[in-house]
């Protein structure tokens, strides 16, 4: 609620000799800006729906085009929500500039409707729920025509212009009276009225870059390699945190204030399938807060226990001999057809287990036979 926000302001600064700033944080929905881009998004979507159901139903036939309404035509014999759009986008876009309103009128809309039946409530809308008329009004100042100053809605809201300071009566002795007391007015009004006090407060957060994807592993059982570098790099974060930040901070707060455990754990498994090989891929696939700096260490580590294996070196081809020799020997059609040989016998032009060979067991039987019939 407003008040409890405005008692939070008043925490800024006790002495009334000095001046504090405050600064309100506010979510996206609560602004007019977004609330008519919104509902300008909404009204679109319900033409583009409604038009799309009318062509269905086109489709369908003359007849249910007829008799069933379209529900874009209107009792004054427009077709189409487009003024209604115009007026939720520009209403946001109106200024103070010419509008005033009255202190009670202001009042009226800010204050809060009061339940009547408290025995059954009524189930609270979205409206109801969201931020009180008073806080809306604050945070929309500047496009709520008749407004047009922060101050002017505290003002309103507290009835401090009804109040009557009563300091004169607190301390009769000196002339100004009580200092306490004294009912005094800032010099700077709010950020719509003075901007220029503002500007070293307004920050422009830049959108950050989508990060690169991580490289998804293969679940593995650790070798002996794996268990080397994990205990390299547990002893190199324990002497970077004693270098850094001393044997206590080490003692109460563990080596896990250089290299959480789970940075830890994930440089192994890259390392382990051959991911990280500059400080640019520690960064990508660790998103490490302290890459950049020890970058170069951690990278010196690795390839010290895996080394990045070799690559592949061929030798270059040697000249073909000129010879007349050497070419009349080797030289051999390219399509020339290469000759079967017998494995039995080692001559060329059939195979074991053709009859033409003299080893084929057809020939030896019939060998046997007739120096049988001559002895």
């Amino acid at each position: 609620s407003l008040s409890t926000l405005w008692q939070r302001f008043g925490r800024a600064v006790r002495n009334m000799s000095l001046e504090g700033t405050v600064i309100l944080f506010a979510e996206k929905e609560y602004f007019d800006v977004y609330k008519a881009e919104k509902e300008k998004r909404r009204v679109e979507r319900a033409k583009r729906k409604a038009t799309s159901s009318k062509k269905r139903r086109i489709e369908n036939g003359p007849v249910a085009a007829m008799n069933i309404p379209t529900g874009e035509e209107r009792s004054d014999g427009s077709d189409g929500s487009d003024d209604e759009i115009e007026i939720s986008s520009t209403h946001v876009q109106q200024t103070h500039a010419g509008d005033t309103m009255d202190t009670w009128q202001l009042r009226a809309k800010m204050e809060v409707p009061r339940e009547t039946n408290i025995s059954q409530p009524r189930r609270k809308t979205s409206q109801q729920t969201g931020l009180e008329p008073a806080m809306d009004y604050f945070i929309n100042a500047d496009m709520r025509p008749g407004v047009g100053c922060r101050r002017k809605v505290l003002n309103v809201f507290f009835k401090n212009e009804e109040a009557e300071s009563d300091h004169h009566k607190c301390d009769t002795l000196e002339t100004p009276g009580c200092l306490r007391c004294l009912i005094t007015q800032s010099n700077i009004c709010c950020d719509i009225h003075t901007p220029a006090y503002f500007v070293p407060f307004i920050s422009t957060i830049p959108k950050q870059q989508k990060q690169p994807s991580r490289s998804r592993l293969a679940k593995f059982h650790m070798a002996l390699l794996d268990l080397k570098l994990t205990d390299a790099l547990d002893d190199w974060r324990e002497e970077a945190t004693i270098k850094l930040y001393g044997h206590a901070h080490l003692h109460d707060l563990g080596p896990g204030l250089i290299m959480p455990n789970s940075i830890l754990d994930r440089i192994v498994e890259c390392a382990h399938f051959l991911k990280i090989k500059s400080t640019a891929d520690l960064v990508k696939e660790t998103r490490w807060s302290g890459a950049n700096k020890h970058g170069d260490e951690i990278i010196a580590l690795i390839h010290q226990i895996r080394p990045l294996p070799t690559p592949l070196t061929s030798a270059p081809l040697q000249p073909r001999t000129t010879s007349s020799n050497a070419n009349a020997s080797a030289s051999v059609p390219r399509n020339a057809k290469r000759k079967m040989r017998c494995s039995a016998c080692g001559e060329e032009g059939h195979n074991a287990h053709n009859r033409y060979c003299r080893e084929h067991p057809a020939n030896r039987s019939s060998a046997t036979k007739e120096n049988a019939g001559t002895t």
